[in-house]
């Protein structure tokens, strides 16, 4: 099992990637980070909340009447 994991880490560790695929994930990544990405994912708003029964109230966030929901 050893041998196996080290041969493993060996071809993992000398894989070199080309230098276009890493400047497009460098920058890929630097987009989704200025753009406020971290925080859309932790702070994204429910967009649908369950009323009662089987009804929804649909709830779309940034919208001028969303300080009010009345379902």
């Amino acid at each position: 099992m050893g041998y196996h994991l080290r041969k493993i880490y060996e071809k993992i560790s000398s894989y070199r990637l080309s230098r276009s695929l890493i400047a497009a994930l460098i920058m890929a990544t630097s987009i989704f980070l200025l753009g406020g990405g971290i925080y859309d994912i932790f702070m994204n708003p429910p967009i649908i909340l369950p009323v009662g029964g089987a009804r929804f109230l649909p709830f779309i966030p940034y919208d001028i009447n969303s300080q009010l929901l009345v379902g």
